[in-house]
């Protein structure tokens, strides 16, 4: 217990990130839904550069520290994003998809996205999430959430044919195109996918500082998929790995805001 607090305390001096905006924002911005994340790992791959070796394996990527010591600490965080899959192409050319994760239908609406044609060389299509014009809903609609199979997304197309003709086929991954952007107070950001890049984030930075430290543990950072749908990666991890203690960085809900209030959150 000794050896693994000593590993994971820092002197506040200290805690100054060595991530950059650029970088922070690069990782943010990566478009990785459920068993979709070879691209966010290509990105933490990047930005640990030669700070960290990182192997891709398992469906994770995994930067290891001292392999031959003892305790055995697994370190992991989820690197998937909610999203959607295409599951439906209708005969005038709107799409129709799934969710990848909780997302709530009623917030996606005008939202934007990016359509990644998976079987036809890795393109991205833009388009935005449609619903009827609110002078079209009933009055009974107006205070109801639409279901997910009430939505569409328009990339421009009238028929089946011109979408197909993009690559997009039933299965493609629907990307939330949202950016990282920074507010105007507090050093604030707002971005799609804080759940759980801000784990993501956090271990690149514990790398670079324990990278500088004499571990006395064997230490394995694990960036995992597939948590949005079922807690996935951090079961998988677990199950492969065995380790004797496992650290799993997630994020939690916010107690600053008007909903849900700190009480109930």
């Amino acid at each position: 217990a000794t050896d693994t607090a000593s590993i994971l305390c820092y002197n506040q001096k200290d805690m100054k990130l060595s991530l950059t905006w650029n970088e922070i924002k690069k990782v943010l911005e990566a478009p990785s839904i459920p068993n979709y994340e070879g691209a966010v790992y290509e990105v933490i791959k990047e930005t640990l550069g030669k700070s960290a070796d990182v192997l891709i394996k398992n469906d994770m990527a995994l930067v290891e520290l001292n392999p031959k010591a003892k305790p055995f600490i697994f370190i992991g965080a989820h690197s998937d994003v909610l999203g959607g899959r295409v599951t439906d192409i209708s005969e005038d050319g709107f799409i129709y998809f799934a969710l990848t994760g909780g997302s709530h239908a009623g917030w996606l609406i005008g939202q934007q996205v990016k359509i990644h044609t998976e079987l036809s060389g890795g393109k991205e299509v833009y388009g935005v999430i449609g619903h009827k014009a609110v002078h079209h809903l009933e009055p009974e609609e107006r205070n109801k959430v639409p279901k997910v199979n009430e939505i569409f997304i328009d990339i421009g197309a009238k028929t089946k044919e011109e979408v197909r003709k993009l690559g997009i086929e039933i299965g493609d991954p629907v990307i939330y195109s949202i950016g990282a952007e920074k507010l105007a107070l507090n050093d604030r950001i707002v971005a799609r996918g804080w759940d759980n890049r801000a784990g993501v984030l956090t271990l690149i930075e514990a790398i670079r500082r324990m990278k500088k430290e004499s571990i006395k543990a064997h230490v394995v950072f694990a960036f995992w998929g597939g948590e949005e749908v079922g807690l996935i990666g951090g079961f998988r991890g677990s199950a492969l790995y065995k380790p004797e203690v496992m650290i799993n960085v997630d994020v939690g809900f916010a107690t600053k805001t008007p909903a849900p209030g700190k009480e109930k959150a």
